[in-house]
């Protein structure tokens, strides 16, 4: 046995010895036993002192942040315990404050109710086509209102809106098409030359173009002049969606091939948004949201604080340099997103006076490199950045939430390692697969190791679950 844990239970022993022989009337062995207690512990603090003054240093984080993850994991299972989806849990919010702004765009403000009549007439002329939970629909369109107020409303029908990037073209562009199986897709007029492109490939799906300068061709369904018939009122569904249903298709970059579609549910879309918690993100915030509504970061962490937890969203078509500070400032925004090289791209612009004028107190994103973080939060200076890490359909996420240079999150070490559901392990730095011990299990990569990030895959927990992809054998490879 190890001479620093018997020290310690003998300490812990005559410390009981002396608390009984007190009650019993001989308090003199107290303080024997008191001493007993500090002679026992202090080998234990020399030999665990830099663990010991670790934890303590960073006790203060830690208990912040298990209080917010237990609270918005305590959200989630309430959602699953009452079934709610993302458009019911819309709707609540909308009935409490029908006139607050739900999104900005250019000179237009979007309210909650104006997002509400919009989706409602989405869903009334899909229903009134014959559209039901299940069908799918693709959508390719830029930033704006109309992107999230179109995937809302067929999510009322229970309907999948498959998110296109509109960077695509030809043969990528089919196959998202193809692999989601849309019966139709809904599109602006400046992607009309994309789909010609691909016209002999997809002509089974049906076209709802969004006129606005031009006319609709034959073979398209004007979509402007469909909403302009029907009525705001909300549809009436035989087969309402549940929370374990379907919600949107989002594709993977297709870095390694072509895009994969990562199945989100509404279950998994409500808990993309559980950084609102660990952000201390307001109600009273305004969010800077330059980024594609086609991905994760924009069109569900994004525009999810919009819809689900009523921090207004400012929608730009595209991430521009010169526009970023200048937005924020005249949309009095006080938080902001980034992804990728755009910290870097904004550092590369010259100085000017909007660098600071703006009333940003939290920037968040991931791909922030530490080289220029420094330099970043000075020149512009932002209160706090906070990174997050993971994938679309992954069940492994982790948080750099209070702002630390160069790390890519952690996990509170008060917490007993044996039940951290994530971890970073060792992989072949040719082959990437996972390095294993004699036993054939996983080894745990060292700090500041490179490894692979894997989280535990526990079916029916919406914090644990993998969904994988809508192609099942991508999904057994992954």
């Amino acid at each position: 046995m190890d001479i620093t844990l018997l020290l310690l239970a003998l300490g812990v022993i005559a410390a009981m010895f002396g608390v009984v022989a007190t009650r019993f009337g001989f308090p003199g062995f107290n303080k024997i036993a008191q001493i007993a207690l500090a002679l026992a512990l202090l080998p234990v603090i020399c030999r665990f002192h830099r663990k010991l003054y670790v934890i303590m240093k960073i006790l203060p984080r830690d208990i912040r942040f298990l209080y917010r993850a237990v609270t918005a994991e305590k959200e989630i299972k309430k959602h699953d315990r009452n079934n709610l989806t993302v458009p019911a849990i819309f709707m609540k919010r909308m009935e409490r404050n029908p006139q607050k702004p739900c999104f900005f765009f250019e000179d237009q403000v979007w309210t909650f109710s104006d997002v509400n009549k919009y989706s409602n007439q989405i869903a009334n002329v899909f229903q009134n086509a014959g559209y039901v939970k299940g069908d799918a629909v693709a959508l390719m369109m830029s930033n704006r209102p109309e992107h999230v107020a179109i995937w809302l409303g067929l999510g009322k029908l229970g309907v999948i809106t498959a998110l296109i990037n509109t960077n695509l073209r030809l043969q990528s562009l089919i196959h998202c098409l193809r692999i989601a199986k849309v019966k139709s897709i809904i599109y602006m007029e400046e992607y009309s030359s994309a789909l010609d492109e691909i016209k002999d490939s997809i002509q089974g799906i049906i076209k709802y173009k969004i006129c606005n300068k031009s006319k609709c061709e034959d073979g398209e369904y004007d979509l402007n002049e469909l909403i302009s018939e029907v009525g705001t009122s909300e549809p009436i569904v035989k087969d309402p969606p549940t929370y374990r249903d379907k919600l949107v298709y989002i594709y993977t970059s297709g870095t390694t091939g072509l895009p994969k579609v990562a199945i989100i549910l509404n279950s998994r879309y409500l808990l993309t948004i559980m950084p609102f918690k660990l952000l201390g993100m307001r109600q009273d915030d305004i969010l800077y949201n330059p980024n594609p509504l086609y991905h994760t970061a924009g069109g569900m962490i994004g525009a999810g604080f919009a819809i689900v937890k009523g921090v207004p969203n400012v929608l730009r078509t595209k991430f521009s340099v010169s526009a970023y500070w200048t937005d924020c400032i005249k949309y009095n925004c006080t938080a902001a997103q980034y992804i990728g090289e755009m910290c870097r791209y904004l550092l590369s612009a010259p100085p000017k006076p909007e660098d600071t004028a703006h009333r940003l107190r939290l920037m968040f994103g991931n791909g922030m490199r530490p080289q220029i973080w420094n330099e970043f939060v000075k020149r512009f200076n932002i209160k706090r950045v906070s990174e997050f890490y993971g994938s679309s359909e992954g069940n492994a996420n982790i948080s750099n939430f209070d702002g630390r240079i160069g790390a890519v999150g952690f996990v509170p070490l008060i917490v007993p390692r044996r039940f951290h559901p994530l971890a970073i392990i060792r992989v072949n730095n040719q082959t990437y697969e996972p390095v294993r011990d004699s036993n054939g299990l996983c080894i745990r990569a060292g700090t500041n190791e490179p490894g692979m990030f894997i989280g535990l895959i526990k079916e029916g927990n919406a914090l644990r679950e993998f969904n994988g992809y809508l192609d099942k054998e991508e999904s057994k490879k992954k």
